[in-house]
């Protein structure tokens, strides 16, 4: 079942990193028939869009900013001691222990401007409503190009495992180089009496993509969670996923995490027209894969109820299907001819990989 459970976890984990940027003013698609063929065409493009999406981060502004920079640092002597003289030298302006004491963030604390100047090796303090800190890309400039800034945070305070803890209800940073904004972020969340979150959202800016991820508790024993990648221009393609999660039991502190079932998930997932939509039986199939026999192709695919739907229209289903001894996850299409869904997402893989290097 590896490649199963793969195919599972590598939907599940877009939760977490990826809502949808659909205009709810705009009329439902209308459902076109296509043939197979085409069908096949419209995957493989919208895939291709979401590769798009990702060489767009890579070539992006930010990361490669940031790639320079540590380019930089790994490779010029002079450029870590700079960092290393910038870093230290910040304690004469700054109180950083404050953090240490407390296990808090007090946001009141640091309000206020901190210059660097690369010409007397110093960091200055001057007023100001809120947290920035200008300084320069490299060591030989002599003005201030990039300017960190945190524009607002809250916390409140909560008992975990009988030790105060101080959890963040709202933060608003961004980086910006040459007055264009490289970073940014913003978040608020709420949280239970045991410190639990009932709901939250986070929005995570790396010119030029926006990653969005949100968590609303619905009930006590089930959770929705969304997100959503899109590229500032060209919105309309976007990937958007969405989970509803079902527990056995209630979920209201994080000891309840610890014995936690999941009996099903209500999955959405959708990357421009091309979208995966249905429910899988969590709880069935974690029986089955701790059972004493392997389980077989027909006992997973009764716990899977996923359509693929391009333009709202339904062009095939999600099924396992046993492969010289391996289970592979296919695609069935209308006309009940299959194919492994690996030949979509291989080149993807390839993509976010090649990102990481």
């Amino acid at each position: 079942m590896k490649k199963f459970w793969l195919f599972l976890v590598f939907s599940l984990l877009g939760i977490s990193m990826f809502t949808s940027c659909k205009d709810d003013e705009k009329d439902p698609a209308v459902p076109v028939e296509t043939t197979v063929a085409e069908d096949k065409a419209n995957i493989n493009a919208s895939i291709g869009q979401l590769e798009v999406n990702f060489e767009s981060f890579k070539t992006g502004v930010s990361f490669k900013e940031v790639d320079s920079f540590i380019y930089k640092v790994n490779n010029e002597a002079l450029t870590e001691e700079w960092l290393d003289s910038m870093m230290t030298e910040i304690d004469d302006v700054i109180d950083l222990s404050l953090i240490d004491a407390n296990s808090r963030f007090t946001y009141g604390s640091y309000k206020g401007k901190y210059i660097w100047s690369n010409s007397s090796n110093e960091w200055t303090k001057e007023a100001n409503a809120n947290i920035i800190v200008s300084f320069p890309s490299n060591r030989i400039l002599v003005v201030n190009d990039c300017e960190l800034g945190i524009l607002s945070y809250t916390d409140s305070p909560y008992t975990i495992d009988a030790e105060q803890i101080y959890l963040p209800t709202a933060a608003s940073m961004y980086l910006t180089k040459d007055n264009v904004k490289l970073l940014g972020l913003d978040m608020s969340a709420s949280f239970n009496a045991q410190g639990f979150p009932e709901a939250a959202n986070l929005e995570v800016y790396a010119k030029p993509i926006t990653m969005s991820a949100a968590l609303t508790k619905n009930t006590d024993s089930k959770y929705t969670i969304t997100g959503s990648l899109v590229e500032e221009s060209n919105p309309s393609n976007s990937f958007s996923v969405s989970a509803a999660v079902t527990f056995e039991n209630d979920i209201t502190a994080y000891t309840d995490m610890d014995d936690a079932i999941v009996n099903n998930v209500q999955l959405s997932l959708s990357q421009g027209a091309l979208s995966i939509a249905g429910s899988i039986d969590v709880k069935t199939l974690d029986a089955l894969d701790g059972g004493l026999t392997e389980p077989t192709v027909t006992e997973i695919n009764a716990c899977l109820n996923l359509a693929v739907l391009y333009n709202e229209a339904n062009i095939g289903t999600i099924k396992v299907v046993e492969v010289a001894g391996e289970k592979e996850v296919f695609i069935v299409y209308k006309d009940q001819t299959q194919e492994n869904t690996s030949i979509f997402y291989e080149s993807l893989v390839n993509s976010v990989e090649s990102l990481m290097k």
